[in-house]
């Protein structure tokens, strides 16, 4: 039932018009995201649940994949093998791969096990303003996407990347939570700024799905 919701929203996504529209998916679960390290630029793989997960996606994209403007994904291979996954392993030209589509670099704390931090620092990290030492802001990430955003033409584009990128973005628009691995979230742009003005819909991955253990 949700797989065929997302269907439908992707089949009303792909024909909107006079706009630029980006439809952003979160990675499968990665060893980052199994292990609860701390992972950002660190190039982690899949686990077998995240590339079921991906593979589940393909449901919602059957029939809508040519009808993108453009198909783009991080150059992280979480990021990356999602989206060939998803999509059921096109040409890999199809896909445009771009390194400001990253995840915020978490600098010195990268490969530091979450729950290893203080409540504080746990705190601080989930806060818009933080920014990590040797690495980015929030602040950061929101504006290297919208520059990435500014590089689209006019239409309605798929976008692989990552929750903390994708959480950079909505905040603003009341959406403040990180949504769970494999889900999506489709944005609206402002046509003079590139920023997003609006949710057009967002859909998280079903827990019962996301919680099988593979």
């Amino acid at each position: 039932m949700q797989f065929e919701l997302l269907r439908k929203q992707v089949q009303q996504f792909v024909k909107l018009q006079n706009s630029k529209n980006v439809l952003l998916v979160r990675h499968g679960q990665s060893m980052g995201n199994y292990s609860g390290t701390v992972t950002g630029w660190t190039d982690t793989k899949l686990t077998l649940k995240g590339r079921a997960q991906a593979n589940k996606l393909f449901q919602g994209f059957v029939g809508s994949v040519d009808k993108f403007t453009s198909i783009n994904s991080s150059d992280l291979i979480r990021s990356l093998d999602t989206a060939y996954i998803s999509l059921a392993f096109p040409e890999k030209s199809i896909i445009k791969v771009d390194p400001l589509l990253r995840e915020l670099n978490f600098g010195k704390e990268e490969g530091i096990h979450f729950d290893s931090l203080s409540q504080e620092r746990k705190d601080l990290i989930n806060n818009i303003e933080f920014k990590a030492v040797d690495g980015e802001s929030w602040h950061d990430t929101r504006k290297r996407a919208i520059q990435f955003f500014g590089k689209l033409p006019e239409g309605n584009h798929l976008v692989f990347t990552h929750g903390g990128l994708m959480c950079s973005l909505t905040w603003y628009l009341g959406l403040q939570n990180t949504l769970p691995n494999g889900s999506l979230v489709a944005l609206q742009l402002d046509p003079k700024t590139n920023e997003p003005n609006k949710i057009i819909f967002d859909w998280s991955y079903p827990k019962e799905e996301e919680e099988v253990e593979l």
